[in-house]
Order: C-alpha cells, then sequence, then structure tokens
C-alpha cells in the first residue's frame, strides 16, 4: 500500500508540476492526454531511460559525459500530446538544426509548385539552368529523377573525409556556398538518371535551385513560409542558403521541437490544412510513401538498409535480387515513414495509429541509437506493451548508394575550408539554436585544432576563425535566412 501510495504521489506531482505547459500546449492547437501516464507509466518510464539516461540528468554540462544524447522527444497521439521533454539547455522555443530532415521538407515544397503547375515531376533540367555549365546532356535528367536521388552525377556524400566530400565542399568551400547549383552542376554524370540509386544532397540542392528559376526573385525568398510555414502557425523556422540566395534543401532547416511536429500532423492529415490541399492528389502516396523506383533497380545489398523514398524514408520490405528483405523497423508498422537527419534528427509519421514521433539530438562516435527500440518503446507507451527485443549497442550500416570517390580534387586551403566551417556552425549554434558560447565550444572542440582561434562578437552576431595566418572564416547571422559566410 505503501508503495502504490509512493507511485501516486509521484505521479501527481509530475502532473501538477507540468501544469504550465499543459496551459500552454493547449494554446498550440493541441491539448494533452494524461491516461497514457496513468495506466503506462513503466513503458514511459523506460522509454525516458532510455532515451534520457539518468546519468546525464544531474550533470552540470550534457555536453561532457560519452553517451547517447537527446535533446528533445515529443509523441503526438489522435492530436493530443502524450510525451515531452526536453534535455538541459534545451526547451520548446529553441530552434534546432535538423540536417538531413530538410531534405523531406523540400519534397513539400516541390509538391507545392507541382500542384501550383511552377513545373512537373517529369520535366527536364534542361529549361531550369539554361545559363549554366553542365558536362552532361540536360535532356536526360527529369525532377522525378532528382527527387529520387538517382541524378546520376558524380557525388560524394559521406563525411569521414570532409575535406573530398562533395557535400561538406558545398557548403563550405567558396566555389560551393557562392552558388551551389553552379557548384553540383560542375560534376559529371557517370549514371544514366533514373536507374541508380544514390543518396546525395547535390540532388536536394537542385531541387531548390529549381524553384528559385520558376518564382519570382521576392516569392523565392520568402517561399518556404508563404507556403507552407505560414499556413500550417509554424513562427520557429530558419532556412539557410547560399551567397545567391538559393536554399540549402539538403540540410539546413531549423525549428523548434514542436514545429517539426506540426509537420508530422500536416504529413497525417494527408498535406491537408483547414480545408485547403497542398499537393496534388496521391502527391503522398506516390512520391513520399513508396519507395524509389532506382532503389529496386540497382538495390544495395544491406540486410538492414532503411528503404529511400523520394526525400523521405519508408518502413517496407524490398526485394534485393531475389530476396525479399525485412522492412528495417520490425517494432514498427509497415505504412511508418520518416525523415531522418545526421547525429539522430527524427520524424516518424505512423497513419495506421494517428501518431507522430519526434526526436532530436546528437551521439557520440562510440554511442549508437537504436532506431527500432526508440519506435518500439514510444508505441509501448500507447499499446502498454513491453519492448521485448534487446537494445542494439552497434551500429546498422547507413548505406546511401554506391559510394564515389572523390569527384575531382577541389580548389581549396583544407585550413581556409575548416575555418569556414567552424565559423558557419559556430554562428548558427549560438545565434539561430540560442545557446550560449561555452555550449557550442564544447560541441565543436573535438573539430578545432590547436592551431585555430574563435572569435564571437554578439553585438554584431558575427563569428571569426583564423589559424596560422590561412585565410578567415567569417559568418554573419542574417535573421530568418540564419548565417552566411563571406
Amino acid at each position: 500500500m505503501m508503495i502504490l501510495d509512493s507511485f501516486k504521489r509521484n505521479s501527481l506531482t509530475v502532473l501538477f508540476c507540468s501544469l504550465p505547459f499543459f496551459a500552454e500546449s493547449y494554446s498550440t492547437g493541441w491539448s494533452n492526454d494524461f491516461s497514457y501516464l496513468q495506466k503506462n507509466y513503466s513503458q514511459i518510464r523506460t522509454f525516458e531511460n532510455y532515451l534520457f539516461p539518468p546519468q546525464l540528468e544531474n550533470r552540470r554540462e550534457y555536453t561532457q559525459i560519452t553517451q547517447l544524447k537527446t535533446h528533445s522527444t515529443l509523441i503526438l497521439k489522435d492530436g493530443k500530446i502524450i510525451y515531452e521533454k526536453y534535455a538541459k539547455g534545451y526547451h520548446k522555443h529553441r530552434p534546432q538544426k535538423l540536417w538531413s530532415v530538410s531534405k523531406a521538407v523540400t519534397n513539400l515544397l516541390i509538391g507545392i509548385a507541382v500542384r501550383e503547375n511552377k513545373i512537373s515531376i517529369q520535366d527536364t533540367i534542361c529549361s531550369y539552368f539554361k545559363s549554366y555549365e553542365m558536362k552532361f546532356d540536360c535532356k536526360k535528367m527529369t525532377i522525378k529523377d532528382i527527387l529520387g536521388w538517382s541524378s546520376g552525377l558524380h557525388w560524394r556524400e559521406m563525411l569521414t573525409e570532409p575535406l573530398s566530400s562533395s557535400v561538406f565542399n558545398m557548403l563550405y568551400n567558396k566555389a560551393g556556398y557562392k552558388d551551389a547549383a553552379s557548384f553540383i552542376l560542375s560534376h559529371p554524370l557517370i549514371r544514366k538518371p533514373g536507374t541508380s540509386w544514390h543518396y546525395s544532397s547535390g540532388d536536394t540542392n537542385l531541387l531548390m535551385a529549381i524553384l528559385s528559376q520558376v518564382y519570382k526573385p521576392s516569392e523565392y525568398a520568402v517561399l518556404p513560409w508563404t507556403k507552407l510555414f505560414n499556413e500550417l502557425g509554424i513562427q520557429s523556422a530558419v532556412w539557410e542558403t547560399d551567397s545567391k540566395g538559393v536554399f540549402h534543401g539538403c540540410c539546413s532547416l531549423y525549428m523548434t521541437t514542436r514545429d517539426l511536429a506540426r509537420i508530422g500532423e500536416f504529413m497525417l492529415n494527408k498535406g491537408r490544412w483547414l480545408g485547403k490541399d497542398f499537393f496534388p492528389e496521391d502527391w503522398i502516396n506516390h512520391y513520399v510513401q513508396s519507395i524509389s523506383p532506382a532503389f529496386l533497380n540497382d538495390p544495395v545489398a544491406i540486410r538492414e538498409q532503411i528503404v529511400p523514398s523520394f526525400q523521405w524514408w519508408v518502413n517496407k520490405p524490398s526485394r534485393h535480387k531475389q530476396v525479399l528483405k525485412p522492412r528495417a523497423l520490425q517494432s514498427a508498422p509497415e505504412d511508418l515513414y520518416l525523415a531522418i537527419g545526421y547525429a539522430g534528427q527524427l520524424l516518424f509519421i505512423i497513419p495506421s495509429m494517428n501518431m507522430v514521433i519526434v526526436r532530436t539530438g546528437s551521439f557520440d562516435a562510440d554511442v549508437y541509437l537504436d532506431t527500432n527500440a526508440l519506435v518500439g518503446l514510444a508505441l509501448g507507451i500507447v499499446t502498454g506493451k513491453q519492448y521485448a527485443q534487446p537494445i542494439r549497442q552497434t551500429f546498422v550500416p547507413f548505406s546511401i548508394g554506391r559510394e564515389y570517390d572523390s569527384p575531382r580534387k577541389y580548389s581549396y586551403n583544407s585550413a581556409g575550408v575548416m575555418n569556414n566551417f567552424l565559423a558557419k556552425e559556430m554562428c548558427s549554434c549560438m545565434f539561430v539554436e540560442g545557446r550560449n558560447e561555452f555550449s557550442c565550444l564544447e560541441q565543436f572542440k573535438p573539430l578545432k585544432s590547436r592551431w585555430q582561434n574563435i572569435s564571437v562578437s554578439k553585438p554584431t552576431k558575427s563569428v571569426k576563425v583564423s589559424a596560422l595566418g590561412w585565410s578567415a572564416g567569417r559568418a554573419h547571422y542574417s535573421g530568418r535566412y540564419g548565417c552566411y559566410l563571406h
């Protein structure tokens, strides 16, 4: 009896301490469902202990321990918040970098442009890049090819060797950040478009460059807000661009956890909001929830590959040659689809359960986030079932298709590019995410050399990074467009 009374007392403490949050969340249009806290308390604690390890909770500096680091988690069920928690230093008003979750939102903007008859999914890219120099026949490549990560361009995505990575140079090398589209189109075509799947941030940024050609400059500058974010009531979004003002659709979107959950709710509504349809009929079925045809044409021989859609990912089995491979997330229904970002930025949509799960965070190189366990534990909060599978401690290989060698020798001085990287990311950490200087310095400490000096100016909201006389990296904050290099 004493144990039961203690449990009830602790539950009531949690409930009353959370009342200010509940009142505020209702003002966003979401009420809160207390029933899961009451009937499935043990499942909630198990879920929470995995994502927010207790040994982190009492530490002064959250970043100084090698452990799974969840910044925030939110579960939305039937239009109600059933779970929400933030780590030390994070809160519901703080935008966070979504990395490649940005790609999924780029898909939505393409769908809107198709509905508005600005573009057709079958268009070749010729008319959109007339003034750009290309080393291939533009008639061979369609928007659909690019949307399905199958442009066929020679692109090196992985960051294990950043200075030879195409995406790293696109973001931080002057040749890339000055004009991303020109940089991408300078790469040779090595496979027939539409036939070979290869995960590419370059493909995603080409989609954003196409949109910049079909909307007036003044319209394009506010396109994500006027066409999507404002309509959904999303107020926290920041999206960074190259020097020409073309959005980095691949990886540079920031928003709060709640606003990302709102994207999830919008997807549960099949792209309909307040009586308005945003996409062509069956867009979500054909270009969000279906497998990229190029992936099936040229499948990747990895047993646990999460299956790609068109800038999204799906939890479906796939046939590799004569072998039917099971879905990667066995703990979740087959209709689950998701957006994935570097270091564990995750947006799960589960239509059959009318449910959205958001997780933001990071992890150390030797700590693994078991995505299957994350979903299984979250579903246990709703179903009351205990997650019975062991939590995996090793990485599932994340395949990006046939990884290529460096497309060409990029023109740069390595110290200058690393200065640009640190300047840009420090600027975004402090002035977009709103974190303090110490926390940001700790995050990038493993990537900083002893020769680099970081200088932060809070009055001008700028960061300068220099090293032994090499060209300094300079980044400035610019409101809704985040930080830019110059």
